[in-house]
């Protein structure tokens, strides 16, 4: 799996940084291989890069091009074991994965160059290119720039054949192919691309003829994408404060408004972490511009101050294509650095003029980076072809992201550089974030693209696209689940393209967009805070899973045939929103909503398909498990529920997010540590941390993380946890506190810390060397306080015999749901037993989670409330049943509807 070969790979790259090449990317690639990688033949060579990735190049000149292009960096790979012979006219090259065979001397073709897997899986001759024309049915897709202008009407396949020459804003889609295929294979041609010198700056197109990389790995989809990193550069991590909440409208804010939306995220806890500066923030000369405005932003230094010292980070919108005008506060001091004309403007020649490219990023954009600026938001519209960029491979797309991602390197800055652009090729995942561009319209068909073009960039290396959360005035619906998949995708940041703006306001108000997740009515506002707090929650999560993407080029998006190739159900998602469903790192299935609910029953169907193995459902506590081919499954939602699975046995890291202090939670390091462990205990993960900023984390001399082990143990007695902190770094604190929830077990006979014999307390409210239960989620609750950080955390939980006839799972959903159904019909009076003084089910079932919370620790009568549900439950649904509306046309039976539908699709 996945976090198997992370595991594996952590020490892989080590050489690297030993290597000379590219001069300002965040390794020292050398784009010269080993020589015992290389085997010649008259006018051809191929280069054995690892056992599934070799190159082979033509030129009929007997030289070949060893420069590298922004899509291959580094040649200098550790030579995989591989073997090669000239006899009777062929040259045999033999690695662990392949054969490639040659008849010397001749041109490629069908019948001169083949590679057959060892396996028999595939045969590949040379002009097979079927990947590059779309017509196989294996083939799989990758990516494209953005999704500018583009939605479900016009864009009905990621098939780079059927996009063709298509252009968005004048510039190429950049549509690319998966590195791998169902066939086993994928050629990547880069003949066409451009070289880099040894300054790393344009140098010319590629010499060779034909140069082109075979990647033969079969369906051993992630280990593809980890050589392409080797080869193509890793996956830059971005700071920790890009994984929470980002804030982003086109507005026309001044200093105030900036610090009303930042009160109002504080007081109506909501979490922010990422401020957006929308163009506005710049003078309005033109579409672009560098220099604040002074109208809006007197003071632009105490703005971004202010911002910082609420713990957020700020990034602000730019469109080079203008130019710097006359009008910029510093173009003087440009242009007598440039030598040029003091009343002319400066043209964009980022593509072609090193010197003006890299004046403009120290001089203008120098200028106010000083004010405070963290990174930017590179939002280029204005073609493929300027700046004297050539088109194509050569496109200012990917050599702005490269010019800003690299920047900080070349001055020398240990700081992360991190970018929101667009994609520009292969090589743009070096620099991250992805900017998929305006979404086109606020349609569900709209919001059904975005997973399934989220996990299927992840076969391209570029699995961390950031897309508009927004939604319309008219359907709080489709903009709660928006909102719901953003907390699950890579980015999360809400943006309004000016939607929100203008004639609308004058005309029809309902027809503005709307952006604040507060700006709705109060159960969906209450449901928009849910959704955000939980992304909030999974920091160290996310975060971790960014570091795996560093390591092993597997995206914290992942499509389901990564871990099952082999099983057709995996490969059912596509781009109309037919099934969804994707891994969010290596423990969440998540199968977002993009429909909307059925009016009849105010709930949302999903077909979900579950890969092999045990699912726990976050919502409902449902266990399901899945045998060899998967288990299909029709579940139902409420607006309030995501489909959200986690492995089985699992183990999430996560922080404490309180009421009130939401803001720039995700900078802060090393807070208290939450770990929420998922039946099937047994198992163990590790938590990546660093300092959050630094390069620190990609020079393997220096101490500059820490991986922390959690492992659990289960028998049937006791359940256990044990952390263990595996390196430690300097910064890295020497206590710290941790809480620990044991999801769907029974509560303890005793909690005990470190194995001194010392049971802690009890407490239903809480506190340090604590241990307390959630009946609503059936979870223990754990509470340490300060402990060594150099020391084992040892948590033993004694669970007792008596118990044993007690089983939990799917308990939380029929109690959550009865509890809905009740303030559903509480609404018109109408809940059994609301006139009266007799017990009820449905009542006595939405208030039991707080009888089981208060006693947890009376075991008795704990049990017998549990043994009492499966009873109640039936007996509610019954209740309900029988007190349907005459009327079936009205509110009150939509009511009682949605109750009873909440409570029959709860155990499913």
């Amino acid at each position: 799996g996945v976090s198997t070969m992370w595991v594996l790979s952590l020490c892989f790259f080590v050489f690297i940084s030993l290597s000379l090449g590219s001069k300002y990317e965040l390794l020292a690639y050398n784009p010269i291989a080993n020589p015992k990688a290389v085997v010649v033949s008259g006018n051809a060579r191929f280069t054995v890069l690892t056992d599934g990735l070799i190159r082979v190049e033509w030129n009929t000149k007997g030289s070949f091009e060893d420069r590298a292009t922004l899509a291959f960096l580094n040649r200098n790979t550790t030579v995989p074991q591989f073997g090669h012979e000239e006899s009777n006219g062929w040259l045999t090259i033999k690695t662990a994965t392949f054969l490639l065979k040659y008849k010397v001397g001749n041109p490629f073709s069908e019948s001169t160059l083949t590679i057959t897997a060892n396996d028999g899986t595939y045969e590949w001759y040379y002009g097979y290119n079927s990947h590059l024309d779309g017509q196989s049915e294996n083939v799989l897709f990758g990516t494209i720039k953005s999704l500018d202008e583009i939605d479900s009407s016009n864009l009905k396949s990621l098939n780079c054949s059927e996009i063709g020459d298509r252009k968005v804003h004048g510039e190429s889609l950049h549509c690319e192919y998966a590195l791998f295929s169902r066939d086993g294979w994928r050629v990547v041609i880069d003949h066409d691309n451009y070289v880099l010198d040894d300054d790393d700056w344009w140098a010319g197109p590629n010499s060779d003829e034909i140069d082109f990389y075979f990647f033969g790995h079969g369906r051993q989809y992630t280990q593809a994408l980890q050589d392409y990193t080797l080869v193509g550069g890793k996956i830059a991590m971005v700071p920790r404060y890009l994984t929470g909440i980002w804030s982003s409208r086109w507005y026309n804010l001044n200093n105030r408004n900036v610090m009303d939306i930042v009160d109002n995220y504080r007081s109506l806890s909501f979490p922010l972490d990422v401020f957006v500066l929308d163009m506005d923030w710049h003078t309005k000369q033109g579409w672009g511009g560098y220099s604040w405005d002074k109208n809006l932003f007197p003071f632009p230094e105490s703005t971004l101050d202010w911002l910082h010292t609420q713990g957020l980070h700020v990034t602000a919108n730019l469109h080079d294509a203008d130019g710097v005008r006359p009008t910029e506060d510093t173009f003087s001091e440009l242009v007598a650095f440039l030598g040029r004309s003091a009343n002319q403007t400066v043209p964009f020649l980022s593509c072609v003029n090193k010197t003006v490219a890299y004046a403009l990023e120290d001089i203008v954009l120098g200028a106010v980076e000083k004010t405070g600026m963290n990174f930017w938001w590179i939002d280029w519209q204005q073609g493929g072809n300027l700046g004297g960029c050539v088109g194509l491979k050569n496109n200012p797309t990917i050599w702005l992201s490269k010019l800003r991602g690299t920047d900080k390197i070349r001055k020398n800055n240990p700081t992360r550089a991190p970018v929101l652009g667009r994609w520009g090729g292969f090589g743009t995942h070096r620099y991250q974030v992805g900017f998929s561009g305006d979404v086109s319209k606020l349609t569900w068909q709209n919001l059904a693209m975005q997973p399934y073009f989220s996990f299927t960039a992840s076969n391209v290396g570029y699995g961390f696209w950031s897309h508009d959360l927004v939604g319309p005035a008219t359907d709080h619906e489709l903009h709660t689940r928006w909102l719901q998949f953003g907390a699950f995708s890579a980015v999360f940041r809400t943006h309004d393209r000016g939607m929100a703006v203008g004639s609308c306001n004058d005309n029809v108000p309902s027809t503005c967009s709307i952006v604040e997740p507060w700006n709705v009515p109060t159960e969906y506002m209450l449901i928009n805070r849910q959704a955000m707090v939980r992304r909030e929650e999974l920091v160290p999560y996310i975060y971790t899973a960014y570091r795996q993407a560093y390591d092993t080029g597997v995206s914290i998006i992942r499509p389901l045939y990564y871990s099952f190739p082999d099983i057709n159900d995996a490969y059912r998602g596509d781009i109309q929103g037919n099934f969804p469903a994707y891994m969010f790192g290596d423990s969440f299935l998540v199968s977002p909503i993009v429909t909307p609910a059925d009016p009849e029953t105010s709930l949302a169907k999903q077909n979900i398909w579950f890969p092999p193995g045990t699912w726990v459902d976050l919502e409902l506590g449902i266990v399901y498990t899945a045998g060899n081919s998967g288990l299909n499954k029709t579940k139902y939602y409420d607006i309030s529920e995501i489909p959200i699975f986690v492995n089985g046995g699992a183990i999430i890291p996560g922080i404490q997010v309180k009421s009130g202090d939401m803001v720039g939670l995700a900078q802060r390091p090393h807070p208290p540590l939450v770990l929420t462990l998922y039946p099937g205990y047994g198992t163990e993960t590790l938590i990546y941390e660093d300092d959050g900023v630094t390069t620190d984390y990609a020079n393997p001399t220096r101490v500059s993380s820490n991986f922390i082990k959690v492992s659990s143990t289960q028998t049937s007695t006791v359940l256990s946890v044990r952390v263990k902190a595996v390196t430690q770094y300097t910064g890295y604190p020497s206590t710290r506190s941790y809480i620990i929830k044991f999801v769907g077990a029974t509560p303890p006979t005793q909690v005990s810390i470190n194995g001194l014999g010392l049971a802690i307390n009890y407490s239903p409210y809480g506190g340090p060397n604590t241990w307390r239960y959630c009946g609503e989620t059936f979870t223990t609750i754990v509470e340490t306080s300060s402990f060594q950080t150099i020391q084992d955390l040892l948590v033993i939980m004694q669970l007792g015999g008596d118990m044993a006839p007690v089983k939990v799972a799917g308990y939380q959903g029929i109690l959550k749901r009865a509890l809905k159904a009740k303030a559903l019909l509480d609404l018109d009076n109408s809940t059994p037993g609301a006139t009266t003084v007799k017990d009820t089910p449905l009542t006595k079932l939405a208030s039991l989670s707080e009888s089981l919370t208060f006693y947890a620790n009376s075991r008795e009568t704990w049990k017998q409330l549990v043994l009492e549900i499966p009873n109640l439950y039936q007996q509610a649904i019954k209740e309900v049943q029988g007190i349907a509306p005459n009327d079936k046309n009205g509110i009150a039976w939509s009511r009682w509807s949605h109750a009873l539908n909440l409570l029959t699709t709860a155990s499913i």
